[in-house]
């Protein structure tokens, strides 16, 4: 059941970041812990007007981490409302139609942001208990292997 009816639809990101010098090489991704609820998942967040999705997703993952980063390939669009896609707010519900994209850094300096309490590098075993269940379903469907990902331009 949807919890709330939505009255907004937001394009948004969710960039799964890969340790590319994790050793040995598997699936080190990079959680944050959210200031807003407690919850952890990927970075991320709303598309602003006159940007791309791309550049979005960038910008959220440098505003977030302090790190800049390459995408490597679009993972998957999902905005169904009964499968986590509602947000409520004090504004009201909010429908996100998210794009989620594979990338790695390419420079700056690991930092949290005032969004973020903490940032941890983790493999998949290691997940976070209060893991978000949308994030969870991202990461399956990254993992279906980069055949059907679509490749950043």
């Amino acid at each position: 059941a949807v919890p709330a009816w939505p009255t907004q639809i937001v394009p948004s990101t969710t960039v799964i970041l890969l340790d590319r010098d994790a050793h040995p090489p598997a699936w080190t991704i990079l959680v944050h812990q959210r200031a807003d609820n407690g919850f952890w998942g990927f970075i991320g967040g709303a598309q602003e007007i006159g940007e791309s999705i791309e550049a979005c997703a960038q910008r959220e993952a440098l505003e977030e981490t302090g790190l800049v980063v390459q995408l490597d390939r679009l993972v998957c669009v999902d905005s169904d409302p009964c499968q986590y896609a509602i947000g409520l707010y004090t504004t009201g519900a909010r429908q996100f139609c998210n794009l989620t994209f594979l990338a790695h850094a390419t420079g700056g300096r690991l930092c949290p942001y005032r969004e973020s309490r903490q940032l941890e590098w983790v493999t998949l075993d290691h997940l976070p208990h209060t893991f978000l269940p949308a994030h969870r379903w991202r990461l399956e469907q990254s993992m279906q292997g980069p055949t059907l990902g679509v490749p950043v331009r």
